[in-house]
């Protein structure tokens, strides 16, 4: 054999090699086009435009876009199931308008845009599920009215999406799954979607029987096959129990609130000590406490706490206290300043961070151990602790001046009451020895004349 037939040869092979799976897909196409499990990583652009069936299942695609179906307006029907999708760029399948079966299970599709399925008209069965899928918007669905099977069976999705499928045409979806997803409550809107589909799985999801699905449970009348589907995975005390059969009373939701966990301990970071100072504006008596900082008369609120309480929130304390003065451990001192009324503490679950309580005296003070605390609210003064005792020995010493003026006034008042009273008995004194040289005298006048 020649050199130049050998390099002719070699160079078929090499050019077959490269074209290889496909060659051998598009060689093998007439209407239907088998080109599964070819370690394709991406639609092949050489097949007849013809075809009303592409099978591309088992390849290695990861994103497909509207460029890679535009050749092949007459399919009917598409499998891509078990590829690495989890890319579909808007618009992918709007010239695919015959299209009736698309099969999409198996991939790593995360969510589901609007305008995704945009052309699909005639689409008839959507197979979705076994992705990572926990969006799906509520256009996604809303041009697919000839649709009758859809599955997302196997998916993150946690929450009923409620507007995406009010946006089918429930007289004609007749078979819907929604099978071991994340599915945590139903609401009354719900039961009337599933009740107008004829085929409905909603089981092995994680359903919570608390108020929420109170709703839901009050239109279980027994009539359809979803309502055993819905087996309780919380709370403990009915865990297991079909949510047909409990008791609508034991529907309750119990509010948790998370619990700080307060340390001395040296080993920990502790943030800086300050004293916070809010302002606060209220309409009542001369010492009110509010949490909520606005902006008129400061005045110090009463605080007390060591220990979180069970329904408080992160940071917050709750106490109360008869003293006048108040304080207790923590690396963050916190005063918060409101308009007046002794004896009411106003609480805000949405604030964590803040301690209230009501003591009867004017003044309370409260300091909160937390770790990464932020700082004071929006609006609060910040004071460091040296400006706080010199503060207090300032206000100290003005009520020892008081107190003393006051003793020095009484002590002065006190003399005084004494020297009158002394010069009264003088006086008395003065006026008897007078009387008694007028009688004298008298008395002597008397002794001249008869003598």
């Amino acid at each position: 054999m020649s050199n130049k037939a050998r390099r002719m040869l070699v160079l078929l092979l090499i050019i077959l090699k490269e074209a290889g799976p496909t060659a051998a897909c598009s060689s093998s196409c007439s209407s239907v086009c088998d080109c599964s499990n070819r370690g394709l990583t991406s639609v092949p652009q050489d097949l007849p435009t013809y075809i009303s069936w592409l099978d591309l299942e088992g390849n290695a695609i990861t994103d497909i876009s509207q460029s890679d179906f535009s050749r092949y307006r007459s399919l009917k029907t598409l499998d891509l199931p078990s590829n690495q999708i989890s890319i579909i760029q808007n618009k992918t399948f709007h010239y695919l308008t015959s299209l009736t079966l698309l099969y999409l299970e198996n991939n790593h599709l995360t969510r589901l845009p609007a305008d995704i399925f945009e052309g699909l008209g005639n689409l008839e069965s959507l197979w979705l599920d076994n992705n990572n899928i926990s969006t799906i918007t509520a256009d996604t669905f809303g041009n697919l009215l000839e649709l009758q099977t859809l599955k997302l069976s196997g998916n993150n999705i946690s929450t009923f999406p409620v507007e995406a499928l009010s946006n089918l045409n429930t007289s004609v979806l007749s078979d819907l799954r929604l099978d071991s997803n994340k599915l945590e409550t139903l609401t009354s809107m719900a039961y009337d979607i599933l009740a107008s589909i004829s085929t409905v799985n909603i089981s092995n999801n994680p359903w919570q029987c608390d108020c929420r699905m109170a709703p839901f449970k009050q239109r279980m009348n027994g009539s359809y096959p979803f309502e055993d589907q819905t087996r309780c995975a919380g709370p403990a005390n009915l865990t297991g129990h079909l949510l047909r059969d409990v008791n609508p009373e034991d529907l309750i939701c119990k509010e948790t609130t998370p619990v700080s966990v307060y340390s001395t301990s040296s080993t920990k970071h502790m943030v800086d000590s300050t004293l916070t100072l809010s302002l606060s504006d209220s309409s009542s008596s001369p010492f009110h406490q509010s949490v909520m900082p606005t902006s008129k008369a400061p005045t110090l609120s009463p605080t007390l706490s060591n220990t979180p309480t069970a329904d408080s929130n992160p940071g917050r304390s709750t106490g109360s206290n008869d003293s006048p003065f108040v304080t207790s451990k923590a690396s963050t001192l916190e005063i918060l300043a409101s308009s007046p009324t002794p004896h009411t503490a106003h609480t805000t679950e949405s604030n964590p961070g803040w301690s209230t309580v009501s003591t009867d005296s004017p003044f309370g003070f409260q300091s909160t151990l937390t770790e990464g605390n932020t700082g004071p609210a929006d609006g609060g003064i910040v004071l460091s602790v040296p400006l706080i005792a010199t503060l207090c020995d300032v206000l100290g010493l003005f009520i020892i001046s008081i107190i003393a003026f006051v003793v020095w006034r009484m002590y002065r008042r006190m003399q005084g009451d004494s020297t009158s009273v002394q010069g009264f008995s003088n006086t008395n004194t003065d006026t008897s020895s007078v009387n008694d040289q007028i009688r004298l005298q008298a008395v002597t006048t008397n002794e001249e004349i008869n003598t």
